[in-house]
């Protein structure tokens, strides 16, 4: 099985979030896509908003049906710094992919990937493909990679999120399941009666 490894905050997941993931199984030919949560990635602060489980709630409603896509909330269970080389690893594990895994990044992301643990072995672990995520790209990426031709969509959690806290509705840009749960649960601020959004907090249970 060939699979693809999709990591981010997913605070909260969106449209864009599964059409890249649909793209990128039919671009690059492989069987599954797994979307890991991020507990804290590096050179970020904690998702704030919406607590761990839900945002696993949230996925869990956003990919229901889909039979080629996963959740594995690795990182969220081991805690600390969400390194990608540590994930690599315990993916490898878990699934034994057939050959390497596929790393998605997004090329807003690419230009800072020295930065990461261990590059150099992450690109020795998985095969890295660049998703499209900002209209320039990304010019310079030394390390070994394909180029994806995914759509660009123009969504993003954090404006999601700002624009819930200003009482604006996103439900256009959420999958249904996602946005019932943050409709249910009062996340991001959110409110049935525009105008009366909050400012997220760490916490909205």
């Amino acid at each position: 099985m060939r699979i693809v490894v999709f990591g981010g905050s997913f605070n909260p997941v969106h449209l864009g979030h599964l059409i890249l993931a649909e793209e990128a199984l039919e671009e690059l030919k492989a069987d599954a896509c797994v979307f890991i949560p991020a507990y804290k990635a590096p050179h970020k602060d904690r998702a704030t908003g919406a607590s761990d489980q839900d945002r696993v709630d949230m996925l869990k409603a956003a990919i229901e049906g889909q039979s080629r896509f996963v959740i594995d909330g690795c990182e969220i269970a081991r805690k600390g710094v969400s390194y990608t080389v540590s994930t690599l690893d315990q993916v490898i594990q878990r699934y034994h992919p057939e050959g390497k895994p596929v790393l998605l990044i997004g090329d807003d992301l690419a230009p800072g990937f020295a930065s990461w643990r261990d590059p150099d072995k992450i690109a020795a672990m998985a095969d890295i493909a660049l998703a499209r995520r900002t209209r320039d790209g990304c010019a310079v990426f030394p390390w070994r990679h394909v180029r994806l031709g995914n759509s660009l969509i123009e969504i993003s959690s954090s404006l999601i999120r700002d624009k819930f806290g200003r009482g604006i509705s996103c439900r256009q840009s959420l999958p249904p399941g996602a946005f019932r749960i943050i409709r249910e649960r009062g996340l991001y601020g959110y409110s049935d009666k525009p105008g009366e959004g909050v400012a997220p907090t760490s916490s909205s249970r």
